[in-house]
């Protein structure tokens, strides 16, 4: 089924309907087809809240149609009971090529699992040699978890992070890290990479963007390293081969020399073809010798298929030795030798050989540089929605998890640089008037609206407080319009701008 041609015009209450009527000639069993039908409902139940915590996520219809589409070109899904009580039910065993699922009865495990055995939605080219397989899983999978998240975490009531059903913690903190940066729902290209750094470039300097990207890049190979013995090793041979030809460059006469012989090289092969090509009986020759010397199985059909491999083998001569000229310019030369130096760099800096070593540390930096993005789109806020979606983006960012039982707001280094941000935020929502002004002193201030910020109140812009001074203190009743949530206090609260026993709107 395409989607589009079936799904597209639909409204929103008849895609149960259209779902059973796809599950009636799927042979899934009844509790699959359940459960599939009960990922709808929690997606309508819970998408308010979602898209009220997220600020940028795909439209419910945008949503259910995706996962519908992916249903209908699965082959096969099976639910199997677990063995024993504590069993992981996030648990599952997928299969791209037979598009097929095998796991536990965990509405988040499904959705996940149908993300995928999709296509990768993003693109990272091979030409990005040792960040392309770390970066396009990070992507790919963060995006699976991403995709899972409306089912795992909302429920129509709250908000509630079930740690134990995401599949994979770094990652998905990595790809949400990422995803509040930028948008990456709007990337469509074949080149996310270039298309992430277009987007930055919007917002925020080359030296932010380049910071910022470098230390994903470097998280996302550590933790690719840490899991894959193949990618470990195949980054150590390319560290090998760079420092060889880096060696080489800093050589200019070697360099040169080097360049000349594989010259010379290429211009005799591309001599021999133009005369074999030059001469019918020179190139049956030729046809008859290659033939020869190779096993069966690659041997070449007939002559016209060998002279169309000749054909192309010229070209890529012809391709090698204008790249071999151009390496001579001096630009070519420095931009090599630039490029060379920054992915040794960039391999050490990592410490393949022990990539937990630095992991917390770049982990740290990546997250102060993070909140140095939101500051750069701070600076550009001119409108009351601008400023309200960071303020909502910086609490999500502040509750995402880093590892089990950890998120980001409990670590203790990137504490100072988590309230310079919010306060910064905070300070910019109250001069555009998005904000009451609940102190004069700006300490004052941030102190008060970040607490009631933190609360857990799903829709801030529904936050009403209450002023009461008790002795010394000045206390706060948090309502979420006419429920009473919470009361905190502070103490040597100064010039105080609202007045007491009066509940005023935290946002206007």
């Amino acid at each position: 089924m395409e989607k589009g041609n079936i799904i597209a015009k639909l409204n929103i209450k008849d895609y149960s309907k259209l779902l059973e009527e796809i599950l009636a000639n799927k042979p899934f069993s009844e509790n699959a087809k359940n459960i599939l039908l009960e990922i709808l409902y929690k997606i309508e139940a819970g998408y308010n809240d979602y898209k009220t915590v997220k600020v940028n996520v795909l439209p419910k219809k945008d949503i259910i149609e995706e996962i519908i589409d992916l249903i209908s070109k699965c082959n096969k899904i099976e639910i199997v009971k677990p063995k024993v009580a504590d069993e992981d039910l996030k648990k599952c065993k997928i299969s791209k090529e037979l598009k097929g699922i095998i796991a536990y009865p965990n509405e988040t495990s499904i959705v996940y699992s149908l993300f995928m055995i999709s296509d990768n939605k993003y693109i990272v080219p091979e030409e990005y040699e040792i960040i392309s397989p770390a970066v396009s899983e990070v992507l790919n999978m963060g995006r699976a978890i991403n995709m899972s998240e409306i089912v795992r975490d909302f429920d129509g009531w709250s908000w509630n992070i079930n740690q134990e059903n995401i599949e994979d913690i770094f990652k998905n903190f990595l790809y949400q890290s990422l995803n509040l940066v930028v948008n990456l729902e709007e990337i469509t290209t074949n080149d996310a990479i270039l298309e992430i750094i277009t987007k930055m470039k919007e917002f925020s300097n080359k030296q932010n963007i380049n910071r910022f990207l470098n230390r994903l890049y470097q998280l996302a190979v550590i933790e690719k390293v840490l899991n894959d013995t193949s990618e470990k090793q195949r980054l150590i041979n390319i560290k090998t081969e760079q420092e060889k030809s880096l060696e080489i460059l800093l050589d200019k006469p070697k360099f040169l020399e080097d360049l000349k012989s594989k010259k010379i090289t290429i211009e005799k092969e591309l001599a021999n073809i133009e005369l074999i090509f030059s001469d019918d009986m020179l190139l049956k020759k030729e046809y008859i010798e290659q033939n020869k010397v190779l096993p069966k199985e690659k041997r070449v059909f007939s002559l016209s298929d060998f002279s169309e491999l000749q054909e192309q083998r010229k070209e890529f001569l012809q391709e090698k030795l204008e790249k071999n000229n151009k390496r001579l310019e001096p630009q070519n030369y420095l931009k090599e030798k630039t490029a060379l130096e920054n992915n040794i760099r960039f391999l050490n800096d990592i410490n393949l050989e022990d990539a937990t070593q630095n992991k917390e540390k770049i982990t740290n930096r990546f997250i102060e540089t993070t909140l140095k993005m939101f500051e750069d789109k701070i600076k550009i806020a001119e409108t009351k929605k601008n400023i309200t979606d960071i303020i909502y983006k910086i609490r999500y960012y502040k509750n995402i998890l880093i590892k089990k039982d950890t998120k980001i707001k409990d670590i203790k280094e990137v504490s100072k640089t988590i309230s310079e941000v919010e306060k910064e935020a905070i300070t910019v929502a109250c001069n555009l008037k998005t904000i009451n002004i609940i102190s004069q002193d700006i300490l004052d201030n941030y102190r008060i609206i970040s607490e009631i910020l933190d609360i857990g109140i799903i829709n801030l812009e529904s936050i009403w407080l209450k002023p009461v001074k008790k002795d010394k203190s000045i206390c706060f009743e948090i309502y979420e319009d006419k429920s009473l949530e919470k009361t905190i206090c502070f103490e040597n609260i100064v010039d105080l701008n609202v007045k007491p026993n009066r509940k005023i709107k935290l946002f206007i």
